[in-house]
């Protein structure tokens, strides 16, 4: 992967594209305006420049103090092609229109959304401290830290893994910390192709339209895995057979994924609910939902008293199959 200028990329790197809040801006607002709430403080007014964002997130810091920033170039790219499918998607009011490559990077992207977030890269930091200590006793002698290091990785055998790469390569990777941006891309691409082939492959797909004098909402974890019948909510895999896939692309439309075919649409209520409840902090809005507030309320009563995952359970009924 090519590296850009450092000046070509910002340092707000966002988790929650900004191209994708844009679309729950308030109509004709200028600059574009979006409502965030959040439990336990008022409503306020922001933009989608300044939310769903962490600085440096996708920096890679080397050990020669080198800032890194290839993995946020490749997102940038990834979100491009993105927007250009959703935007499509909300002019037709559904994906009728798409073809077979849209779909599949639409998909891709639903599965990337799902692996972006900040305690992703949090996870990956702790994996890649415990690849770079296997891989230092691999290079000391230790063949059996190496097989068992390419296995996890899904890398082969050893001896495909040192073919591929030489000893001298990797010690270079260690050095400069390279292979710590590699893990974040190849953990972070793999997942999101694992997740987008089985949303491609064995899911149906529908699109929620809101009936008139409804609005959908979206926070800062946008995609919804969901299972109805699992005493967690949102436990199970893609994989599992009953994990339904709520993510709102607009305010007039959610992207609705599920092995089976649909009896009825779920209500605008019951998603916005979802969301409020998925959400790690933000909820965005482009209109200042008063059933938003009353959902928030409900959480912050209910997370007092017992923990989010029993709280999460108690609330929702199952979905109709």
């Amino acid at each position: 992967m090519s590296t850009p200028n450092k000046s070509e990329i910002p340092i707000k790197h966002h988790f929650v594209p900004k191209f994708y809040l844009e679309n729950f801006s308030i109509p004709n607002s200028e600059p574009l305006n979006l409502w965030v709430q959040q439990v336990g403080k008022p409503p306020r007014l922001s933009t989608p420049k300044k939310e769903g964002y962490e600085r440096n997130l996708h920096t890679i810091l080397t050990k020669d103090g080198t800032e890194d920033r290839s993995l946020e170039f490749a997102l940038v790219e990834k979100e491009g092609i993105a927007a250009s499918i959703i935007k499509k998607i909300i002019k037709d009011k559904g994906g009728q229109n798409m073809s077979q490559s849209e779909r599949l990077n639409f998909a891709f992207f639903i599965g990337l959304m799902l692996v972006r977030t900040p305690q992703f890269f949090t996870e990956i930091k702790r994996m890649t401290a415990i690849y770079n200590d296997a891989l230092t006793k691999a290079l000391n002698g230790d063949t059996e830290q190496l097989a068992k290091l390419a296995a996890a990785a899904k890398m082969g055998t050893a001896e495909e893994f040192l073919k591929n790469r030489s000893k001298e390569a990797i010690k270079d990777w260690l050095k400069q910390d390279k292979m710590h941006t590699y893990m974040h891309l190849i953990s972070m691409e793999s997942l999101a192709n694992t997740h987008a082939k089985k949303i491609y492959e064995d899911m149906g797909w529908y699109y929620l339209l809101a009936p008139e004098g409804y609005e959908y909402c979206t926070c800062d974890d946008p995609v919804i895995r969901w299972s109805p019948n699992d005493t967690e909510g949102w436990r199970h895999g893609i994989g599992h057979e009953e994990t339904q896939i709520f993510f709102p692309i607009s305010p007039q439309i959610c992207f609705f994924a599920k092995r089976g075919r649909i009896t009825q649409s779920d209500s605008v209520q019951f998603i916005n609910e979802l969301i409020v409840w998925q959400a790690q902090r933000f909820v965005y809005s482009s209109s200042e939902n008063p059933e938003i507030n009353i959902y928030l309320k409900q959480r912050e009563d209910l997370e007092k008293v017992q923990p989010r995952k029993v709280v999460i359970d108690s609330r929702f009924k199952p979905l109709e199959s």
